[in-house]
């Protein structure tokens, strides 16, 4: 199957008293794509003593819409019962192999190569592909001892430079769907109904690591079969620059209306 024209839908998980950190995170976002998604599929969680505003992330989102040309979909969990459970919600109604994620809290500063990445993605079965937030690191972990350590090593894979990947992480990033769906809907199904999955994203790579990874770890030793079983991986060599900015310093809305 040839990558070239490959189609994605792009979800992203947010919190009520957050949407202007996710009408902030897609409005830098959709300049910074080189193919703009199918559709944007929105999940929010309405926080549990926190106020709910009727109408207010629709009417945000609807502005994207207009302005980019895409279509967004909100599905909203009020009572909110965390993310394990949003994510089910999401990757069941993206339709496509591949999805690109992002929470609500990033600024997108450079352009995304997403048409490239696809393609990549498509012609090498590569599982999880993201783009840091810094400038990718020499090693993770330098300051820890040498056992915690895991140092990067550059791949070229259908002629583009990616470092392997330590886990599956949840910035922004492409996923495989199918696979991503099957793991979160272990840990909810395992989880007692309708309670939030505590350190979701923890122990969904912990679910990476034991089934496709075979029990792979996530430190030196480990790169060779998270290259061969995981495939995840880090857009770039050593020193690639950031292509997202974390705004959580910038929380001001957390705990109280936007």
């Amino acid at each position: 199957m040839e990558g070239e024209g490959v189609i994605y839908d792009l979800i992203a998980t947010s919190v009520h008293e957050r949407v202007d950190l996710l009408e902030r995170t897609l409005r830098s976002m959709m300049p910074q794509l080189d193919q703009r998604p199918e559709r944007i599929i929105v999940h929010e969680d309405v926080r549990r003593g926190l106020p709910f505003v009727a109408g207010r992330t629709e009417e945000r989102l609807e502005a994207i819409e207009r302005d980019h040309g895409v279509p967004i979909f909100l599905l909203r969990t009020n009572p909110g019962n965390g993310m394990a459970r949003g994510m089910v919600r999401l990757l069941d109604a993206a339709s496509t192999e591949f999805v690109f994620y992002t929470q609500e809290d990033f600024d997108f500063v450079r352009p995304i190569p997403i048409a490239r990445c696809l393609e990549i993605m498509t012609d090498n079965a590569l599982n999880h592909v993201r783009f840091n937030k810094r400038k990718t690191m020499r090693i993770k972990g330098e300051h820890r001892e040498a056992h915690e350590q895991f140092k990067k090593i550059e791949v070229t894979i259908g002629g583009q430079v990616l470092c392997i990947s330590d886990r599956w992480y949840h910035q922004a990033s492409f996923w495989r769907r199918e696979l991503a769906l099957a793991g979160y809907r272990t840990l909810v199904n395992a989880a007692a109904p309708e309670r939030p999955v505590e350190r979701p994203e923890d122990k969904f790579d912990h679910w990476i690591n034991t089934t496709i990874g075979g029990g792979v770890g996530s430190v030196d030793g480990c790169q060779e079969t998270r290259l061969e079983r995981c495939r995840t991986f880090i857009w770039g060599g050593i020193g690639e620059p950031a292509f997202i900015h974390h705004t959580g310093s910038e929380r001001s809305t957390q705990g109280r209306a936007a």
